[in-house]
């Protein structure tokens, strides 16, 4: 749920990365046709898709209605985006992962899961990081959320990643989305959602931000 972003009023939800209207002009992306969708209307949405599953992501779009959506595939951890640096106010990344927090519904995952396998993600998630932070206007927000509930590609990744990374900070999730329950939460701000404690899949989410307004 992503609350006035810079530049529109409205609050939408959204499992994709975000662009204001102006940026994907400036771009020179496909146009949409605008669609009916009550929480997009008068916004432009793109969605990175892995190339792998475009089709099957572009099937979804369509059978949600989502008309206003620009779905493009890309292989982001590269580096070689579409879009030219500071083009987005606003991303989520949903990384991939090890899914460890989906074994209370898939026990059977368990026996697919290697130590290997963990660290070959948690490389990728920063590449993605490192790629896609690159794509924020200044002042601009990015979620970095998994399925996973291990620290190392969790609280690892951030923590190398702005260790290593200029001018990006990490934000407090409880000063813009307050929750009763501040067991939902770390120390630090960062969104943790264990299947025991919460009866939910196990779920990290974390904002980090350029440090100059927009």
């Amino acid at each position: 749920d992503v609350r006035s972003r810079p530049g529109h009023g409205s609050s939408f939800t959204v499992t994709v990365p975000l662009a204001s209207e102006d940026s994907i002009k400036k771009q020179k992306a496909p146009d949409a046709a605008q669609g009916d969708h009550p929480v997009l209307e008068g916004l432009r949405v793109v969605a990175f898709a892995g190339l792998g599953r475009p089709g099957g992501f572009s099937r979804l779009l369509h059978e949600l209605g989502l008309k206003s959506v620009v779905s493009i595939a890309a292989e982001l951890s590269t580096g070689r985006s579409p879009f030219s640096p500071e083009s987005f106010h606003g991303i989520l990344l949903d990384a991939p992962c090890s899914g460890t927090g989906v074994l209370k519904r898939h026990p059977e995952g368990k026996w697919n899961k290697d130590p290997s396998v963990v660290r070959d993600l948690a490389a990728e998630q920063e590449a993605l990081l490192r790629s896609m932070v690159d794509l924020l206007l200044p002042g601009g927000r990015l979620l970095y959320c998994t399925c996973s509930l291990l620290q190392e590609e969790n609280e690892d990744v951030i923590d190398r990643f702005l260790s290593s990374t200029h001018g990006i900070v990490r934000l407090d999730i409880r000063k813009v989305h307050s929750h009763p329950r501040g067991d939902l939460f770390t120390k630090r701000g960062d969104l943790r959602l264990w299947p025991d404690l919460h009866d939910t899949d196990g779920f990290f989410a974390c904002t980090i931000s350029g440090n100059t307004p927009i």
